[in-house]
């Protein structure tokens, strides 16, 4: 959900820019795998703020997704693995 999501801005703001700036294909098949990456990154570490962090750390209302009984990283994986996941896709978005 989150790649068709999040994801997919990252994408397609990281790959239009791209085109536009005359990337071949393999050019744009690395970009989209680090932009979804990082798209994935970023919503994995944003529903761990929501659940671990306060309103005026994060600057918006945390807490809420759980109140929704939403589907998030942490609520299906553990806080934990949510973080190792993070770590992992920003390792694999800078090639490490």
């Amino acid at each position: 959900m989150h790649r068709r999501k999040t994801g997919a801005l990252f994408v397609a703001a990281v790959c239009g820019g791209a085109r536009i700036g005359g990337a071949d294909e393999n050019e744009l098949r690395a970009l989209r795998e680090y932009a979804g990456a990082l798209g994935l990154a970023f919503q994995v570490v944003d529903d761990l703020l929501d659940v671990e962090e306060s309103t005026e750390n994060v600057g918006k209302r945390t807490g809420k997704d759980e109140a929704r009984g939403k589907a998030t990283y942490p609520s299906v994986m553990g806080v934990e693995r949510s973080r190792e996941l993070a770590r992992e896709l920003v390792a694999r978005r800078w090639g490490r």
